[in-house]
């Protein structure tokens, strides 16, 4: 699934509970 580092970039949490480092 992606989305992952697009979502910490958006500002959403898709799949994580927090946005990834990378």
């Amino acid at each position: 699934r992606q989305g992952g580092r697009h979502a910490a970039e958006c500002g959403i949490l898709l799949d994580k509970p927090a946005p990834s480092p990378e």
